[in-house]
């Protein structure tokens, strides 16, 4: 789910997710049925919609030198989603780099990240830079990793 001043979306989606390669290959993929909802509150351009989505995904993590990468690659038949992101993590330190892009129906946004990991917990603090339509902004938040 997300907000912003003129809008919001909200999704939920069951993916479940096959090992690809045997274990160690550290590849997965996955496909998916779920519902979304996306409004558009602008008062220019109000808009709605609502529907049934598809969504397959491919994964890979895996060991890099001085530390692990992850990738994903997701698309959605609503909106004609479709979400990429690579992240590196370093061994010696309790921090991530990650790069990311999404894009739907006439919005697209890439942002660059770091992540410090709260030690003991699944938490972290993510600090970085999106960009969209010619736009900069920073961003600041918490992260909880379940996996």
């Amino acid at each position: 789910a997300v907000r912003w001043p003129t809008g919001e979306a909200l999704s939920a989606l069951v993916v479940p997710r096959w090992t690809l390669g045997g274990f160690d290959s550290g590849l997965t993929v996955g496909l998916g049925i779920g519902a979304a909802y996306w409004r558009n509150r602008d008062a220019a351009a109000p808009d709605s919609e609502s529907a049934l989505a598809l969504r397959g995904q491919i994964e890979w993590q895996g060991a890099l030198p001085g530390g692990r990468g992850y990738a994903l690659l997701q698309a959605s038949t609503f909106r004609s989603a479709g979400f990429a992101t690579v992240q590196y993590t370093l061994n010696s330190a309790p921090l991530a780099l990650e790069v990311s892009h999404y894009a739907e129906q006439g919005y697209d946004v890439s942002s660059l990240g770091v992540r410090f990991f709260v030690p003991g917990t699944r938490w972290a603090l993510r600090a970085g830079a999106s960009h969209s339509e010619g736009d900069t902004r920073p961003f600041v938040g918490l992260a909880y990793n379940g996996f």
